[in-house]
């Protein structure tokens, strides 16, 4: 049965409310994620089917089908058990059988022993890559407590919650002046778009709704860029030919940005239908996390930019905080948003000392050589805390949609590489 988005009498818009301060508390509508589905592009698997498997001795499985996000799974007791299945980031897992995902990286090419054949050379542990329902927020969840000011961010958690309009305050608040167009192309048909929801459309099984373009609607707003929609492309890759080329010939748009499909997996079609345009590659993978995935191209004909983000929310809120504004502001004739600010790692606060949290130990968690992005709380005194950030498990970590509850800042934490260096934090309010 689908989910339908609730009827409320809430005075403005979600993004009408963007830098207005909520007048009551808001709970969450929908549970995030809405089932348990694969974090990754990679295969489904029976962990304790690779109990015995390690470099020296491969197990090898067949494949027994494809999962694409927004396709429901095999009827309940049909998908065999002696094989994987590949699956899509965002897809529904085959069966309750099938409860570890290994990423597409991960895996050894199945020429090896002829087509089907995908082999796996390391154990699994049950649970791996899969996000389960509810795992980030509940309904009925608190998101935002009367008087927080709603920010894009809040945007993006608010929308996936199902939250349509806000009660805020009404107060006038100057807007800048747009001077840039700036094209918003999504992709992925399991994604429907926040405003087909808004106008009543159900979420059927296997379906997400879109809280990445609200976020950038908002946040392009508030640097005085006007947000044009374009039509979705979803697995379509004539679809997004068609509407790519179509941007760029117009020439007119200073920047174009695609959401999803930029990754590894089979349904990614982003950077080849790029390719076939004949835009220039400037890079396509970075040492960040979330994010890694992300992808600038430019069209030399027109001189426009397209930036790629990744499908999952906070790696697109992660690369658009970062590149994109990066982008903007060398695009701007006047300054953009907030900068990043060196953060003092010491001394601690006895909060801090007492919990055992210190940066140092937050640090030695993240991998040496790349950049770690998380929403973090605020203190008191207006800087970034790690409160709590050992406690709440799988919500706080650098991908995961519920550390934005309660958060305030944007944290990048640049690690040293192994044998050297120093560790170094930066952030920026929301």
């Amino acid at each position: 049965m689908g989910l339908q988005p609730p009827e409320e009498d809430n005075t403005s818009s979600l993004l009408a409310g963007v830098g207005q301060a909520t007048e009551q508390d808001i709970h969450a509508v929908l549970p995030h994620p809405l089932e348990d589905n694969s974090a990754m592009d990679g295969f489904a698997v029976n962990a304790k089917r690779l109990a015995n498997a390690s470099p020296h001795s491969p197990i090898f499985l067949p494949i027994l089908g494809r999962i694409l996000a927004g396709e429901a799974p095999p009827p309940t007791g049909s998908p065999a058990q002696d094989g994987c299945w590949e699956v899509m980031t965002g897809a529904i897992l085959p069966s309750g059988a099938f409860d570890a995902v290994i990423k597409v990286e991960d895996v050894l090419p199945s020429d090896l022993l002829g087509r089907g054949l995908v082999g796996f050379a390391a154990p699994v542990k049950s649970g791996q890559h899969i996000r389960q329902q509810g795992e980030q927020f509940r309904a009925g969840d608190l998101l935002l407590r009367a008087g927080e000011v709603i920010t894009p961010e809040h945007v993006m958690l608010l929308a996936a919650a199902g939250i349509t309009n806000v009660q805020a305050t009404t107060s006038a608040r100057p807007r800048r002046e747009i001077e840039r167009r700036v094209a918003i192309l999504t992709t992925g048909k399991e994604v429907v778009p926040f405003n087909d929801f808004v106008g009543g459309t159900r979420v059927e099984t296997g379906q997400v709704i879109d809280c990445i373009t609200p976020f950038l609607q908002a946040t392009l707003v508030s640097r005085g860029c006007e947000p044009v929609l374009l039509a979705s492309a979803g697995d379509s890759v004539t679809a997004l030919r068609t509407s790519l080329d179509a941007a760029l010939e117009s020439e007119s748009f200073d920047l174009i940005i695609t959401v999803a499909g930029v990754s590894l997996g089979s349904a990614d079609h982003t950077p080849a239908v790029l390719a076939s345009l004949e835009l220039d590659e400037l890079f396509h993978g970075v040492a960040i996390r979330p994010g890694g995935p992300v992808m600038l191209s430019l069209h030399r004909a027109s001189n426009t930019p397209v930036l790629s983000l990744p499908g999952n929310p906070m790696a697109s809120a992660v690369c658009m905080q970062s590149f994109g504004a990066a982008i903007l502001d060398g695009l701007s004739s006047r300054a953009g948003g907030e900068g990043w600010s060196e953060l003092d790692l010491g001394p601690f606060s006895e909060e801090e000392v007492e919990q055992n949290a210190s940066w140092q130990e937050w640090l030695e968690r993240l991998k040496p050589g790349m950049s770690t992005f998380a929403a973090l709380p605020v203190s008191d005194q207006g800087v970034p805390t790690l409160r709590g950030i050992f406690s709440a498990g799988r919500r706080t970590g650098p991908c995961a949609l519920g550390s934005l509850i309660g958060a305030g800042a944007w944290i990048r934490a640049d690690r040293a590489a192994n044998g050297g260096g120093k560790d170094k934090v930066f952030w920026r309010p929301f």
